[in-house]
């Protein structure tokens, strides 16, 4: 991952801690001053539970949600609103269309139920 740091004409590139799983497709969100994200796959191994946390302070550094997502996917998309942070979409590891959401409240990360999954809620 890389941050830019504006300055005047236009500022500087530095490297910062990379993902600790390689994938792409990841969605991503910010809240609270951290950033998220959310499943990826890495083309061998499907799709991905996985959610990890970057913390910009000090060296800053990735660490593991205690709780993963409960649907593995990639291509999701990801927002953040009113301290939650809003999963959408995406495709299983057989490359099917998901209609699901699903909630993550960042400050509640460490209680089982931080998720909250809602299938055709209408």
């Amino acid at each position: 991952m890389e941050a830019q740091t504006p300055s005047g004409g236009g500022g500087s590139w530095s490297t910062l801690a990379a993902l600790p799983y390689t994938a792409h497709s990841v969605a991503a969100a910010s809240c609270n001053g951290k950033i998220y994200t959310f499943g990826g796959r890495n083309g061998i191994s499907g799709a991905y539970k996985y959610v990890h946390e970057y913390n910009p302070v000090g060296a800053g550094s990735w660490s593991a949600a205690k709780t993963p997502m409960p649907t593995a996917r990639y291509g999701a998309s990801a927002v953040e609103f009113n301290g939650k942070i809003y999963v959408a979409g995406g495709f299983n590891s057989s490359d099917a269309a998901l209609d699901v959401l699903e909630v993550y409240d960042a400050d509640r990360a460490n209680i089982k139920l931080g998720y909250q999954k809602y299938l055709n809620s209408r």
